[in-house]
C-alpha cells in the first residue's frame, strides 16, 4: 500500500511504499558502486556472490561460512575474492532532502532524510 504524507516517515512505515515532498538541501557526485564481489572456498572450490550493503557505506559482508550445498556440509571459514572478470557496477547518488516547513507546526524543526538514488 502507498501513503502519501506531509511530513517524512517513521519507523511505522516501514514496509510501506511512502511518497514525501521536501527540498534537496545536498546532493552528493554521481558514483560507481560494485555491486557485486565474487568469492571462492579455499577448502572446496565453491564460487559464490556477495552483494554490497549500500546503507552502510557500501561494504561486502564477510563470508563466515562456505553456503555449498555438498554433502557432507564444507563448512570452511576461509575464502579468497575471485579475478574481477564479472564485475557487476552501478551508478548511485546520494541526495539530501529536508521537510517542507510549511507541512510543520509552528515551532518545529525539519528533519532530513538521506536518500540514496
Amino acid at each position: 500500500s502507498e501513503t502519501d504524507k506531509g511530513t517524512f516517515p517513521r519507523a511505522s512505515d516501514i514496509g510501506t511504499l511512502v511518497s514525501v515532498r521536501g527540498t534537496i538541501i545536498r546532493t552528493g557526485t554521481p558514483k560507481m558502486l560494485e555491486w557485486t564481489r565474487y568469492f571462492i572456498c579455499s577448502k572446496c572450490g565453491h564460487e559464490f556472490e556477495q552483494i554490497a550493503n549500500v546503507e552502510h557505506d557500501n561494504p561486502f559482508p564477510k563470508p563466515t561460512m562456505c553456503p555449498s550445498d555438498k554433502i557432507p556440509p564444507c563448512n570452511a571459514r576461509k575464502f579468497h575474492p575471485v579475478d574481477m572478470k564479472d564485475m557487476d557496477c552501478r551508478d548511485y547518488q546520494e541526495v539530501r532532502i529536508q521537510e517542507q516547513s510549511q507541512a510543520l507546526g509552528v515551532g518545529s524543526i525539519p528533519r532530513s532524510v538521506t536518500v540514496i538514488l
